[in-house]
């Protein structure tokens, strides 16, 4: 038992240092050492392992993994999974089983493919006993239960067309559904492989799928952006405003706006452009226009606009358009316009930047232009004029005000808000009616009041601005509190800050920067 143990230990170690005598004079000594193990490893595996496929040879004259029975996790599995061709010919010379899974549910046409290795897929493919719509089952999610995963699919995953011509041509049926029910043009949709695309319908690959819950190839060309796959099949006669779900969905989604929720812009216009209905809403009631205005796609609203959909629609939840555009704006307005409204919105220059507004803001106006309803209200009775004020994003404040926005004084003089919309209201005075100003200086001093309605130059006026957010903020709470040593906890410009708390006594002091 030990003698036997230790023959086998120094021929691992023969093998491993690549002395090919050394193997052959142990294995001529005792022949049944070529398809033994050790310590988990065949000796003939470990060969591969090394690249030594003189030593691999040597052992498999001797009959090391050739013996019936040993194919389930055979040789020919390790030999593709590892690329090696030279030893690929010798086992298809010797007849070894071609089609039969291993443990891990692979075939060697699969494990080839899988690993990129294309010329022993190749000659796989060529093997006349090669079945070429055997699948791989494996375990590819948390269900416990083996996945199909045909040849063909792992030919087009690797992008190489040439391999999916040979399986289509030795009978691969490119019309094999996975367990997400894809078939062959599904895959090369979610690639975007065009080539590999257009061989397929070429061969009369359904472009449409019948079934409810899989998605069609189109579908998936959407969401992953590819728009030279969608074009292709299109014009191929894809149905673009198909209804479908995912397995395991119960979401019923059309191309254009699955192309939208992803943020292929070019995508969902060519959709559009192409005979995509605009006017339908999702299981969730969200148009194509919500949809463009929760991912701020200007230029898919503007063309969306321009076709005249409805701008007050409301999805399930009540909100609406101008609300999912505001909520676009919180997140990208302050920070695109923060070097612009820091330090220059008391400066003349400042003023005329600000009127170069942002995507989002040209977007409120477009809206406002096709019929949107400026003082709709949500489910909680807020509206986009109040989220605005609450939200600090000045340059739509200013372009709901211009556009008859009603405040709601409620809302509009709450403590730490205070100084957000006078600032907003005295830099931009000339864009606000004047009734406005006469509700807002309703809640300060009669002189201050007066001072307003004089003929005051810009400096004046910017002065006047500090009185009256003081003013305000003075007297806010219970006539006792002053929030007034709080200002500079406020989100606002910091030469506004400088100013309102007299840190700068006059406008020359800020140094304002464009």
């Amino acid at each position: 038992m030990g003698g036997g143990l230790g023959r086998l230990d120094d021929l691992h170690r023969a093998i491993q240092k690549g002395d090919k005598a050394a193997v052959e004079y142990m294995l001529q000594n005792d022949n049944s050492l070529a398809d033994c193990s050790f310590e988990g490893v065949s000796l003939l595996h470990r060969a591969l392992l090394e690249q030594n496929n003189d030593i691999a040879l040597l052992l498999m004259s001797y009959g090391a993994g050739l013996h019936p029975g040993k194919g389930k996790d055979g040789l020919i599995h390790i030999v593709c999974r590892l690329g090696n061709h030279v030893i690929l010919e010798h086992l298809l010379e010797k007849d070894v089983e071609v089609n039969v899974r291993d443990s891990r549910g692979h075939t060697p046409l699969t494990y080839s493919l899988e690993e990129g290795h294309l010329e022993i897929a190749n000659k796989l493919i060529g093997h006349e006993k090669t079945d070429v719509n055997i699948p791989a089952l494996l375990f590819v999610d948390n269900t416990h239960r083996p996945k199909p995963i045909f040849p063909l699919t792992l030919a087009i995953k690797n992008g190489n067309d040439l391999l999916v011509r040979l399986l289509c041509d030795k009978g691969a049926c490119p019309e094999n559904q996975d367990h997400n029910g894809y078939n062959a043009l599904h895959h090369a949709s979610i690639t975007g492989n065009t080539d590999i695309i257009n061989y397929l319908l070429q061969n009369h690959v359904n472009v449409d799928v019948p079934e409810r819950d899989v998605y069609n190839p189109l579908h998936l060309a959407c969401y992953h952006g590819h728009v030279d796959a969608a074009k292709m099949l299109v014009q191929a006669g894809a149905d673009i405003n198909a209804r479908k779900s995912e397995k395991g969905s119960e979401r019923m989604l059309n191309p254009v706006h699955i192309a939208t929720e992803m943020c292929h812009s070019d995508l969902s216009l060519f959709l559009i452009q192409n005979g995509a209905d605009v006017h339908t809403a999702d299981d969730a009631g969200n148009t194509l226009l919500i949809k463009s205005m929760q991912n701020g796609l200007l230029p898919v609203t503007k063309n969306l606009v321009s076709k005249g959909v409805d701008v007050t629609v409301r999805n399930k939840n009540g909100d609406f358009a101008l609300l999912f555009a505001l909520q676009f704006g919180r997140r990208s307005v302050q920070q695109r316009l923060q070097k612009v409204m820091s330090d220059t919105l008391l400066s003349s220059r400042g003023y005329q930047q600000c009127s170069e507004l942002p995507d989002i803001c040209r977007t409120f106006t477009m809206l406002i232009s096709a019929g949107a309803n400026l003082n709709e209200k949500d489910l909680q009775g807020f509206t986009v004029m109040d989220y605005s004020v609450r939200f600090a994003l000045l340059p739509i404040l200013v372009i709901l005000l211009r556009h008859g926005a009603q405040p709601r004084m409620d809302i509009q003089l709450d403590a730490l808000q205070t100084s957000d919309i006078l600032d907003v209201l005295f830099i931009f005075r000339s864009m606000v009616r004047t009734d406005l100003f006469n509700k807002i200086l309703g809640r300060t001093s009669c002189e201050i009041q007066e001072l307003f309605f004089r003929n005051m130059e810009p400096t004046s006026l910017k002065s006047l601005a500090r009185l009256v957010v003081r003013d305000v903020v003075q007297k806010y709470g219970d006539g006792q509190t002053s929030i007034v040593p709080d200002l500079k906890t406020l989100p606002l410009p910091k030469s506004l800050i400088a100013y309102l708390c007299y840190e700068a006594e006059s406008m020359e002091e800020l140094n304002v920067h464009s």
